[in-house]
């Protein structure tokens, strides 16, 4: 077989592959107990110095401009870092609050108890934050891809752009992700609550 037929053949059963395993391949659903073990630690204040206009206007004025090319690349790398952590905590959680919302996916909304509302609160979050993910990923991957950090300084890309992306302020929306968890935690026992709490 020739290599001309081969290649295409080969494309052709990766994505028959990716296609079914996506179609028909269901994700295991989280107890809490798993949950604590596997989410990442962020601190969103350090995200939010790193996003900070104010710190970045600094750098971009009081940096010479090759200091601040090589400062903006380890910071374009270290967002990176910090957004692939929100993408999979965001992840992490969603899995277990898919498994607590099955019981009530039929329940009239009005009639919901407080855990049950936390839980629909909870399921938006995390899809909000992997919405926002996937887009500020993607920002990154094309200012990694493209060497951002080697063009003139003032038109290297600021991380301040991407505090808002898909309608998503990452900060404010991270913080009301690891609010909300922790009530809802803290409805397993308090022990539950402090574990997740300083594993986020």
């Amino acid at each position: 077989m020739s290599i001309t037929l081969f290649l295409p053949f080969l494309f052709g059963v990766i994505f028959f592959v990716a296609v079914a395993r996506t179609a028909f391949h269901r994700p295991r659903r989280r107890k809490i107990d798993s949950v604590i073990p596997f989410v990442r630690k962020l601190d969103v204040s350090e995200l939010e110095v790193l996003m900070d206009a104010g710190e970045e206007w600094s750098l971009r004025h009081f940096l010479a401009e090759d200091a601040f090319r090589i400062a903006q690349h380890e910071r374009i790398r270290l967002v990176g870092e910090y957004l692939r952590r929100v993408a999979h905590n965001a992840s992490v959680i969603q899995l277990w609050m898919s498994g607590e919302y099955e019981p009530i996916k039929h329940k009239n909304r009005d009639k919901l108890s407080e855990k049950e509302a936390l839980i629909l609160e909870l399921l938006q979050i995390t899809t909000e934050l992997r919405i926002y993910s996937m887009g500020a990923l993607l920002k990154v991957w094309f200012w990694k891809a493209f060497r951002v950090d080697r063009w003139p300084a003032h038109l290297v890309p600021g991380l301040t752009d991407l505090r808002v992306t898909c309608g998503v302020n990452v900060c404010d929306k991270y913080r009301q992700l690891t609010q909300v968890a922790s009530v809802l935690s803290g409805t397993y026992g308090q022990s539950y609550q402090e574990k997740l709490l300083s594993a986020l």
